[in-house]
């Protein structure tokens, strides 16, 4: 890589997954024209997947799929772009996921083989890494077309953003880097909160902290070792779809597969995500109880919370799942928060639309069709129940939890994973910017512990914006957001800022600090 000067960028993306991405594509778009002297601008990440992220990118494995339907995952025009990528790409972007398939994978070709091939990708849940490679080529070819703009790409870690009179200047830990990016603007598009460490152990391949950290082929590697030390039980702390991608990979990897006797699934529900079935099963559903709060009255954010679980219950009742009333039951959800003052707004945004989304979690099929599959085979336990502690010695793990009844259990596992989610955000968080940003007050965490507060621009402190799943716990234009890993949101806010920039830019001209060295390669 060229060494990058620490002259002046317009714009500084920290942050190489979808939140940047589509942000930059939205700013290219913006502004097709050409221009005496060129922008320049700057995407850094840590890991290099430019484009991708983790998400969609290498760290996330070539078999995890979306966890909904592709109709679901990303609105129009976006989804017929992609759609028809996929259709002119059609010969090889399937080839890592067929490389190495297991029984597994085997099953998802036979049963969307002919989807696939006739194009009809709406209802299918596809690789993840599909959107990755699209997004990847969509910005490379955006860039190739223009002559205004300079991009850099830089692999390394922004560890500090502190403020300047002509913006800010960005600090990177990394090789052969000039330590300060200075940016007229800033564009934080982090993904979520660091992963929640529960075990402090390092070095051993028994105990994974995340398998997406490295990568998911590298936890598959590690727990391969450990497994062909030990056979035995694979206990996932966690129930969510981290835990699901986790049992799908490790599923369909057959050295892998075949040292392991039982998954074992902990979480305080004790119940896996509910399965996203096509067709309108859920759609006469009445949600009577958030109904009779939609009349007006002024409510509070706990009455919402409390009439949609009573709601959910109904609907057991009928043989629904979750899933199956999803879209009934948040309209009627919907109505009722527009009776919320902006008092409850704010609490709406910063807890009660997480514990709501906590009693909606669903997964697509092909990852809940295996989990019923395992759980018949007797491979695969769910327990209700939390974690309170790990004895790990040279002849196994032991695995102690308390149960819903309060009782103290124990599982005997040859690997334990991580699978519980992110840490809070503040002063205490492991990451070096995050603390940074907390300190300067540039970034404040708010309330819900997993967001940075903003203003309607999206903006945590002037032309420094987010955006990405940190933008939850905000009441952003009057609606509260509480959950922005949806591709469609990130795509929504990605356009209003570059929108925003682009106004700006015009409006004040562009920075004159020039480079000795022009765009590096995507």
């Amino acid at each position: 890589m060229e060494t990058i000067d620490s002259s002046q960028y317009e714009v500084v993306f920290i942050g190489g997954g979808l939140a940047s991405t589509i942000t930059l594509i939205r700013f290219i778009e913006a502004n097709q024209t050409d221009a005496p002297a060129p922008m320049r601008v700057v995407m850094v990440d840590d890991a290099g997947d430019f484009a991708a992220g983790l998400a969609y990118g290498k760290r996330g494995g070539a078999k995890s799929l979306i966890i909904t339907d592709l109709s679901e995952f990303c609105p129009s025009p976006e989804r017929e772009r992609f759609c028809a990528w996929l259709v002119e790409n059609e010969r090889w972007i399937l080839d890592d996921f067929t490389n190495g398939a297991g029984a597994v994978t085997a099953k998802w070709i036979a049963d969307n083989g002919p989807a696939i091939a006739a194009g009809d990708f709406d209802g299918v849940f596809l690789p993840r890494y599909l959107f990755g490679l699209y997004l990847k080529d969509r910005l490379e070819t955006l860039i190739a077309g223009n002559r205004w703009l300079e991009t850099s790409f830089i692999v390394g870690s922004a560890v500090e953003i502190a403020s300047t009179a002509e913006g800010y200047r960005v600090k990177v830990s990394g090789d052969e880097i000039s330590p300060w990016l200075h940016g007229r603007f800033v564009i934080l598009g982090l993904g979520s909160p660091p992963f929640r460490r529960l075990f402090g152990v390092e070095g051993d391949d028994r105990i994974i902290e995340s398998i997406y950290e490295p990568g998911v082929d590298e936890c598959l590697a590690q727990t391969r070792r450990a497994l062909e030390v030990k056979p035995g039980d694979v206990v996932l702390v966690g129930a969510n779809a981290t835990a699901l991608d986790a049992v799908f990979n490790l599923s369909d990897t057959t050295l892998v597969d075949s040292l392991v006797n039982t998954y074992h699934l902990l979480s305080p529900q004790g119940h896996l995500p509910a399965t996203i079935v096509a067709g309108d099963s859920g759609n006469n559903f009445a949600p009577e109880n958030l109904l009779r709060l939609a009349g007006g009255q002024v409510v509070r954010p706990p009455q919402i919370l409390q009439a949609l679980s009573a709601d959910l219950e109904l609907a057991g009742e009928e043989g629904l799942t979750s899933a199956d009333v999803f879209g009934v039951v948040n309209e009627a959800a919907s109505q009722a928060r527009a009776s919320l003052d902006d008092e409850g707004l704010l609490e709406f945004a910063e807890h009660t639309g997480a514990a709501i989304g906590r009693l909606q979690r669903r997964a697509g099929h092909e990852y809940s069709n295996l989990a019923e599959t395992l759980e018949a085979d007797d491979r695969l336990v769910i327990h209700a129940g939390t974690m309170t502690s790990l004895d790990a010695n040279q002849s196994g793990l032991l695995v102690h939890f308390e149960d819903s009844d309060g009782l103290q259990r124990s599982i005997d596992a040859a690997v334990i994973i991580n699978c519980t989610g992110m840490e809070s955000l503040g002063p205490e968080s492991s990451s070096p910017l995050l603390r940074s940003l907390e300190a300067s007050g540039l970034g404040e965490s708010n309330r819900s512990g997993r967001g940075i507060v903003v203003n309607d621009d999206l903006e945590a402190a002037p032309n420094l914006f987010v955006n990405g799943p940190m933008l939850a716990g905000n009441v952003i234009d009057g609606r509260p957001i509480w959950h922005v890993e949806h591709c469609g949101r990130i795509l929504q806010f990605g356009q209003q800022i570059a929108d925003i920039l682009f106004s700006r830019i015009c409006a004040t001209g562009r920075s004159s600090g020039k480079s000795t060295n022009s765009s590096s390669a995507l």
